[in-house]
């Protein structure tokens, strides 16, 4: 879009490291998401916590994994280049963000 509107090369260029870097980073995170609610799960049905069912954390930290897992599971088949574009209509000459 950038390179239709012949916007600065040093501009599309930044933009393309910025994408570039989101693409690598949203799959780590999203696999560390999920190790944390899968550590978290563990914990839960641990020893540890048994009887504890009723206490407000224990409570909190089930509806979160519960929360979570179906958000994952909603977006396990997107695709990161059906992405919305962002505008950048508004950016001067030489401003990266």
């Amino acid at each position: 879009m950038m390179k239709t509107r012949n916007k600065n090369h040093h501009d599309i260029k930044k933009f393309q490291e910025v994408l570039g870097e989101s693409y690598m980073m949203v799959p780590d995170s999203k696999n560390r998401l999920e190790q944390t609610l899968s550590d978290l799960t563990t914990y839960l049905k641990s020893p540890e916590v048994m009887g504890l069912e009723t206490n407000e954390w224990y409570i909190q930290a089930h509806q979160l994994i519960t929360k979570e897992n179906v958000k994952i599971e909603d977006t396990n088949n997107d695709n990161l280049e059906e992405q919305e574009e962002t505008n950048v209509d508004d950016l001067r000459e030489g401003e990266a963000f």
